[in-house]
């Protein structure tokens, strides 16, 4: 059973390493909303046909009926506000940064979840926070150590902010994932529609492709194809830290598709990102299997 679910995990990690580079060859087609739409809708129709093809049709109605000002919620932060901010960091500044401050999310989690559920922060979390945030202080300064923020990188990093937001109210609703997003998606649409009408509809074969290609392998699939990775394992903990290995092949996997030189200021800072993050994971499996951390 194991061996199934790594093999979806590396799979799933593999996509999600190329998403960057499709995201900034994408957006030098059309602009950021456009993507936006296209990419949330082909998402919703993959989304949808799973519903449909493993019998959960009445699951999603019957989720809808009853959670509907918490789904519009949750649709407003994602795919609504979170990929709106994202695409335009990435039509900004180079893939390399904005992926790169993307993945403090889970160190985000950590800081909003002190913040909205009240809950304590031991000096290990502490510890953990403060080195990812040295790393995205290096980012944001370009390894300069000055306080020139660009607003591209600050869009970055607030998708971060927003999708930890998501993720904390997410799983307090008690559905299977992938009613949830199905749900998301679908009223996320609607909200991103008149968006990308005002901002105004461009399209391209490239533009086409490209945005087909993120709603499949950013959103759509690769979100199903973990969730049965982590569904098939025994040991939860080892597939979820296997997805940092992602950011650094996306670095590499930019550098050649992309045409981006891999800068030393974001290697640096992405390093120190994972690593306060992995120490954080580590701080959280030694609360569900020792004492309370002081």
């Amino acid at each position: 059973m194991d061996r199934r679910a790594y093999i979806y995990a590396i799979i799933a990690i593999l996509n999600w390493s190329t998403v960057a580079s499709a995201f900034k060859i994408t957006l030098h087609y059309i602009n950021f909303t456009s993507m936006l739409f296209l990419s949330s809708l082909i998402s919703m129709l993959i989304f949808s046909l799973y519903v449909i093809f493993t019998g959960k049709v009445d699951m999603l109605i019957k989720y809808i009926r009853n959670n509907l000002p918490t789904i519009i919620f949750l649709a407003i932060l994602n795919p609504f506000l979170y990929y709106l901010l994202l695409f335009k960091a990435y039509s900004m500044v180079r893939a390399q940064e904005a992926m790169a401050l993307n993945y403090t999310w889970p160190i985000m989690v950590v800081l909003m979840g002190s913040i909205i559920l009240k809950n304590k922060t031991g000096w290990k979390s502490l510890a953990a926070l403060m080195i990812s945030f040295s790393g995205v202080f290096i980012i944001l300064t370009k390894g300069e150590f000055s306080f020139s923020i660009s607003y591209g990188d600050a869009l970055a990093l607030s998708t971060s902010i927003i999708w930890a937001i998501f993720w904390i109210y997410s799983i307090k609703v008690k559905e299977r994932d992938e009613i949830k997003m199905c749900a998301n998606f679908i009223f996320g649409v609607f909200l991103i529609l008149p968006v990308a009408l005002f901002n105004g509809l461009s399209y391209s074969l490239e533009g086409i492709a490209g945005s087909t290609y993120a709603g499949i392998f950013e959103m759509g699939i690769t979100f199903l194809l973990w969730m049965k990775a982590l569904s098939l394992s025994k040991a939860g903990a080892r597939i979820n830290n296997m997805v940092y290995l992602s950011p650094f092949l996306s670095i590499i996997i930019i550098h050649f598709v992309v045409g981006e030189e891999i800068m030393l200021y974001t290697f640096t800072g992405l390093i120190f990102i994972i690593g306060g993050i992995l120490l954080q994971e580590y701080v959280n499996m030694k609360k569900l299997n020792g004492p309370a951390e002081i």
